[in-house]
């Protein structure tokens, strides 16, 4: 319908149109579209992430460049405006489709955290792709490459909880990388809070913060 495709919210390098806004909706798979719009939320308008210089999330859109760019490129366009070499951690979102060049090519989500001080990047999933466990590998390759800890560099699979349904990867991507800007990630860190209720929440919380943007008129 042609109402779907009228633009609801423009927020920073973020725009949903109202097709978008109802995959808040119980049931829905999240896309690209929901996951940038967070993620520049956490950069811009969270109380607590807002002004932090440690965390970078990186938007699935630019997340899916980093197999297609040049390292020089990838330095110098993207990683270096952003910040990504002086961060304690980087966030970004891994699609099983993030080999391809069209979005919304794939069809679940898991978060990639990586610590260029450490040489270490963590990978969390709440379904246990190993589709998915392979592309974040390789984003963790080129973000060592690119920020100098390649040679020695590590993945590490944290224990995780997974999800109940075929639906939520999407949502608890967005939990974990909240907590993960929140209060870093090490070895010790557990998600055992994100329960199938708390995720649940989310979804409410979230539909309820995409409304404050919501153009009217």
């Amino acid at each position: 319908m042609a109402g779907d495709r009228k633009t609801a919210v423009s927020y920073y390098d973020a725009v949903l149109y109202e097709s978008d806004i109802h995959l808040l909706e119980p049931s829905q798979w999240l896309n690209d579209a929901i996951l940038s719009f967070v993620f520049e939320y956490f950069c811009n308008d969270h109380s607590e992430l807002k002004d932090s210089t440690q965390t970078v999330f990186l938007h699935p859109s630019t997340a899916r460049l980093l197999l297609f760019l040049d390292k020089a490129t990838l330095q110098e366009s993207i990683l270096k405006p952003i910040g990504a070499h002086k961060a304690d951690v980087v966030l970004l979102p891994v699609n099983d489709g993030a080999g391809s060049e069209k979005a919304n090519a794939g069809s679940h989500w898991a978060l990639l955290a990586v610590k260029p001080a450490t040489a270490t990047s963590f990978y969390m999933d709440s379904f246990k792709s190993d589709v998915t466990l392979s592309i974040a590998d390789k984003f963790s390759v080129v973000l060592h490459n690119c920020l100098g800890t390649n040679s020695n560099s590590s993945l590490i699979q944290v224990p995780f909880p997974q999800q109940v349904n075929h639906n939520d990867c999407g949502m608890y991507v967005i939990a974990a990388a909240e907590l993960v800007g929140l209060h870093g990630i090490s070895h010790e860190t557990t998600f055992k809070d994100l329960t199938p209720d708390y995720i649940a929440k989310q979804r409410y919380r979230w539909k309820e913060i995409v409304d404050q943007y919501r153009h009217h008129g």
